[in-house]
């Protein structure tokens, strides 16, 4: 069970190829894998439930989501949502820091068990849309699934969720759009070309990686896709 205190303590990645930067246990639902479609009129689906305790908490109560909320783990801050970064709270903050920058903030922690545990449920709800169901990470998941139903579910969870021929690129699509919407990409290089490098962040790149490519003058995912091996 997760706990939570009014204004007190409200407590509770498969990295993507691109996201190394310059050299220098995930959990699978009961379904068969994400394979080339063949079947018409499906898409790879990615599906953005991150940060987990942050979906969580607004899930068992709704009117969270306008109000400043963090996770905490050890007294420190884990994850922020929109609100409380407008606070200028930030994860790796100290929770006695972050409830001085807001009055009324909400903290969730939720004990290890539990979140795996809300994490399997969630994956057997999205296995009663389609049979092709994969865990990517805890708190991200891909499907195969209609392109109408993919949006559906995206407004019913109040989720990010990315479409795309491959599941790297339908996980970077889910990234770059707004919660409780879909992105549907049919054209990847395109949108790679286009997709500023910050977003790689998402997928595993470090901060440091991302200032180091922005120092060699590259912009976004396609300018790194462009690099041969070597570079």
């Amino acid at each position: 069970a997760n706990t939570r205190q009014q204004g007190n303590q409200a407590d509770p990645v498969a990295r993507h190829p691109a996201a190394s930067g310059p050299s220098t246990g995930r959990p699978t639902a009961p379904a068969p894998a994400l394979e080339p479609l063949r079947k018409e009129g499906l898409v790879i689906a990615a599906l953005c439930f991150d940060p987990l305790p942050l979906f969580l908490a607004v899930r068992a109560d709704p009117q969270l989501a306008r109000t400043p909320l963090v996770s905490v783990e050890e007294q420190r801050v884990t994850h922020a949502n929109a609100a409380a970064k407008r606070h200028g709270i930030t994860p790796g903050m100290r929770l006695d820091g972050a409830r001085m920058r807001v009055e009324g903030l909400q903290v969730v922690s939720y004990p290890e068990p539990d979140l795996q545990h809300a994490w399997e449920e969630l994956l057997r709800e999205l296995s009663g849309h389609t049979p092709w169901v994969e865990s990517r990470s805890r708190g991200r998941a891909l499907a195969r699934l209609e392109p109408d139903e993919a949006e559906a579910l995206a407004v019913a969870y109040g989720v990010r969720v990315g479409l795309a021929p491959d599941c790297e690129t339908a996980e970077l699509a889910a990234l770059s759009t707004r919660p409780g919407t879909a992105r549907r990409v049919d054209d990847v290089q395109g949108f790679l070309a286009r997709l500023p490098l910050r977003f790689l962040r998402g997928v595993g790149l470090s901060d440091g990686n991302l200032t180091r490519l922005t120092w060699l003058g590259l912009a976004t995912v396609g300018h790194l896709a462009a690099w041969t091996q070597t570079q």
